[in-house]
This record gives C-alpha cells, structure tokens and sequence, in this order.
C-alpha cells in the first residue's frame, strides 16, 4: 500500500471510478470493492481510501480543476462506460465465475470391489 498521500488529483483510482459506481449499485461493499481492485486491477489501497476516494470524487459541488468533467446527471447506464467499453460485462462474468466454481461429481467407490 502506498506510503505517501498522492498529489492531488493523481489518484490511482481515477480509471477505476466507473467501475466503483457500477460496484456501489450492486450493493457491492467497501471491503469488496477493494478485493475486486486487487485482484483484477492490482490496485492495492484499503477499503477506507476506496470509499473517502468515491465520496469525493462523487460530490457535486466539490470544485474539480480545468480539464476534469463535472460528474454527470445522467444514470451510468445512460452513458457509455469510458475506461473500457465492456467493463460492466467483465465484472459482472467474474462475479458469476466467483458465485458459481465447476463442482466435479464425487466418484464412486464399490465396497466390495477389492482393487
């Protein structure tokens, strides 16, 4: 985990920030949006960084400096995903491979087959 407090605006979560708000209406929480971000993204931060992170980069009357857009009105959904356009789908197809692993059917074993 980083040591040293990013400059402002050059948070490692900034491509992430979709992603988070996708997350977030799942009901997804904190702890596990910030195993999510390590392990699919390698983004090591804690739980606590992830949501100050999407607070303020939420907040609609926090001024934001020239070049950033303001957070839009809009539903996400309304919108195209901006970082990767198939974002949504692969998150949700690794939380279904998570849901559901590949169960192998238990052999069976004779009690009277003495090999």
């Amino acid at each position: 985990m980083p040591k040293d407090h990013p400059v402002a605006w050059a948070s490692q979560l900034w491509p992430h920030l979709r992603l988070i708000q996708i997350m977030r209406r799942d009901r997804k929480t904190w702890v596990e949006i910030t195993q999510y971000l390590e392990a699919e993204h390698g983004v090591k931060v804690t739980f606590r960084t992830v949501r100050n992170f999407f607070k303020r980069a939420t907040d609609p009357n926090r001024k934001r400096p020239l070049g950033f857009p303001p957070v839009p009105k809009v539903p996400p959904e309304a919108t195209p995903l901006t970082s990767t356009p198939d974002l949504k789908e692969r998150y949700l197809r690794s939380r279904e491979q998570a849901k559901a692993p590949e169960i192998q059917p238990l052999s069976i074993i004779d009690p009277e087959d003495e090999t």
